[in-house]
């Protein structure tokens, strides 16, 4: 199975509306934020703390979500501020979209000891990090502390129905699919959309637990119940096909081979159907030019990130559109998207300061957005770098079967 999901909602708890420097924060945060700055001067360390909480509080007003961030992090040190830095954390990762530089901070608190309101957040993001770790069980118990009321819940079940899986327990698997298919759609907007995207996934997920249980009927009931027009609904219909063909239901599985378009588990489709379709020569050429654009980024991650980014897919290297809209599809690389479009509307913003504003925080905060911004492109950059080569394997695996 493939653990992708879409965080859409923003629902984190909100900073404390009773607190005299918040009103004036949400009133005038540039001006908030020159006077931080001289303040923090002559503050000692449990100050700096709260400079660094508030300042955090000013540019994330400003939408300098990025800078917010950091601020955050450097208030963590002390305890009477971490609670509602662990909160601005929270809330800027759902607000960019990218909950990334969240998951180590969560593995290392323990956020039982903090307020429900985004404690499952905390456990979402604990066990996702957890599970990379390679602690699959500690993973597994974070992951169950994450409460039917948080907005984190239907993404959580997701990651511990993977997780069941990988460990071999597929009938809890598919019970924790089958729970998260029964969740009835919350009022807010946001959250149904959240919920659906999930959902979507978990039936595509649902009905691989039956596929690799042999059980292909109900597989091919499960795959036709996706929405035809998600984002999932060609890999359904291709995964459908490779069931209907072990069926005999050939027509079946020809509409599959044509709905996976130049996917590679498609054309192991064809071979089957159809062995006259098969072009060894066009596959060994593409595993080629791969293998030549692997050895050009290898040094720079980045620039394939960059390249295709910018271009809208308009790289050198020679693979089908669908690769890229797969690509997007990973959690990590849609984060990545999501937060390096958040680093140029912030880089766009902090020119647009006014000159005092500027003086003070514009050459850091820009420099600081740069180096932001070549660590989420290099480590995206490497992300597809391993795609790359996980698809020159399949076309080399199916000129030389």
């Amino acid at each position: 199975m493939i653990p992708v999901l879409l965080l859409l909602a923003s629902l984190a708890a909100a900073a404390d509306p009773r607190d005299a420097n918040e009103a004036a924060i949400r009133r005038r945060p540039r001006a908030m934020s020159l006077t931080l700055v001289d303040l923090a001067d002559a503050a000692d360390d449990t100050q700096r703390a709260q400079v660094a909480y508030y300042l955090g509080r000013c540019f994330e007003q400003i939408g300098l979500l990025q800078s917010a961030h950091r601020q955050f992090v450097r208030a963590l040190s002390s305890p009477t501020w971490r609670s509602r830095s662990l909160s601005g954390l929270v809330r800027t990762a759902e607000r960019i979209g990218d909950d990334e530089p969240l998951l180590p901070i969560a593995a290392a608190v323990d956020p039982a000891s903090f307020s429900p309101s985004f404690a499952g957040a905390l456990w979402f993001a604990r066990g996702r990090q957890l599970a990379r770790d390679g602690q699959p069980a500690a993973a597994t118990a974070a992951l169950e502390a994450v409460a039917p009321t948080s907005p984190r819940y239907p993404a959580a079940q997701l990651h511990l129905a993977v997780l069941q899986h990988e460990r071999g327990a597929s009938e809890a698997a598919r019970d924790t699919l089958l729970r998260l298919l029964s969740l009835r759609a919350p009022r807010s907007q946001l959250a149904r959309i959240h919920l659906g995207a999930v959902q979507q996934l978990a039936r595509l997920d649902l009905a691989r637990l039956y596929y690799g249980a042999h059980r292909f009927e109900e597989a091919t009931r499960i795959y036709a119940t996706l929405d035809e027009d998600g984002p999932y609904a060609a890999l359904a219909a291709l995964e459908s096909g490779w069931a209907s063909l072990i069926l005999g239901d050939e027509a079946a599985a020809r509409a599959g081979a044509a709905a996976g378009g130049e996917r590679i588990l498609a054309a192991e489709l064809w071979l089957h159907l159809e062995p006259a379709r098969a072009d060894p020569d066009a596959w060994a050429s593409e595993a080629a030019a791969i293998a030549a654009a692997e050895d050009h980024y290898a040094a720079s991650p980045g620039a394939l990130w960059r390249d295709w980014f910018s271009d809208g897919a308009d790289t050198d290297v020679p693979v089908p559109d669908a690769f890229f809209d797969d690509a997007l599809r990973d959690v990590r690389l849609a984060g990545a998207a999501l937060r390096l479009r958040q680093i140029r509307a912030e880089e766009v913003l902090v020119a647009d300061q006014d000159p005092a504003w500027q003086e003070t925080f514009g050459a850091a905060l820009a420099e600081r957005l740069a180096t932001d911004r070549a660590e989420v492109e290099d480590r995206a950059g490497r992300l597809l770098l391993a795609r790359l080569a996980a698809r020159r394997e399949g076309l080399t695996a199916l000129v030389s079967p």
